[in-house]
């Protein structure tokens, strides 16, 4: 279906905006509370954080960590039915380290909401040694 697809990627476009803008009530709604974001290779920060609370404390933790530095920038969305593969580039400052990785962030979407994120990174081992 073109529209749950296209529905999908705009879901998924709204959340980058929200995150660079700081507006947590809005990725408060696009979030499930129960999501699951899969973060891989991300040294303190990586593992699975259950719940929008811990997704909520994980965003809160990038910028925390890098002093604000932290991006995500949104270059790509393909979507289907069923979610949105986003290709990001992910990019912060960090006691004396600098991260520039280009990541793939994969979405399931169910009802307009996302319950699972699988998040995969360029460059594991800068992206660990960057948040370890």
């Amino acid at each position: 279906m073109i529209a749950a697809a296209t529905e999908n990627e705009r879901r998924v476009r709204q959340g980058y905006a929200a995150f660079v803008a700081g507006d947590t009530a809005t990725l408060q709604e696009l979030f499930h509370p129960g999501i699951i974001w899969h973060a891989q290779r991300l040294g303190q920060l990586g593992g699975d954080h259950v719940g929008w609370p811990a997704v909520a404390d994980f965003f809160r933790r990038s910028m925390e960590l890098t002093r604000g530095t932290f991006r995500a920038d949104l270059l790509e969305v393909m979507s289907n039915d069923n979610g949105a593969a986003a290709v990001v580039r992910s990019s912060g400052e960090r006691d004396g380290l600098r991260l520039d990785d280009k990541q793939v962030h994969l979405f399931y979407l169910e009802n307009d909401r996302v319950v699972e994120v699988w998040q995969f990174v360029g460059d594991g081992e800068a992206a660990a040694k960057f948040w370890a």
